[in-house]
């Protein structure tokens, strides 16, 4: 696949896993910073965005099994990019790529 190309597959994976533009720079951004993980308060100030959207979005992508997500506290989720198969993590990554 080369940089930037939008194959069936990516196609599809945003088709069956992508509600919009929100939930996609979410998905990236955990992506880009798989090495911890955030909370919907993080994200919204990373990314501009609401905090109630960005606790939403998060909890979609946890559903379809990209996030995965833990209590570090009482009051807040966090989630750190963590697919549940393979195949999601090189649909994921193709996405990645592609965008």
């Amino acid at each position: 696949m080369e940089l930037g190309e939008i194959t069936p597959q990516v196609s599809e994976f945003v088709r069956q896993h992508i509600r919009s533009v929100e939930q996609l720079e979410i998905l990236l951004f955990t992506i880009e910073n798989s090495s911890r993980a955030w909370s919907a308060a993080e994200v919204s100030g990373r990314l501009y965005i609401h905090p109630d959207s960005a606790a939403e979005r998060l909890a979609d992508l946890s559903k379809t099994g990209l996030l995965e997500h833990a209590q570090k506290d009482e009051k807040e989720l966090f989630y750190k990019y963590r697919p549940v198969t393979e195949a999601l993590r090189l649909a994921a990554s193709n996405l990645a790529a592609a965008y």
